[in-house]
């Protein structure tokens, strides 16, 4: 893997971290919030879910090449 190529999935793998790190700490949120807020919740949770897939998505084309 070349220096590019290595700094590149560096970079991808550090924004799906952070990703993943903020859909368990929504995750977390959820353990205790009430049936009422469910909604609002679920939004942001669909909203962390989005941001993940993207570079997820964005990796996986990239290595296929």
């Amino acid at each position: 893997m070349s220096a590019e190529a290595r700094a590149k999935y560096d970079e991808q793998l550090k924004a799906m971290r952070a990703n993943r790190d903020a859909a368990y700490k929504k995750l977390q949120e959820m353990r205790t919030t009430t049936e009422s807020a469910w909604q609002h919740m679920q939004s942001g949770v669909d909203a962390a879910w989005a941001s993940m897939k993207q570079p997820l998505e964005k990796a996986s084309s990239q290595f296929e090449k």
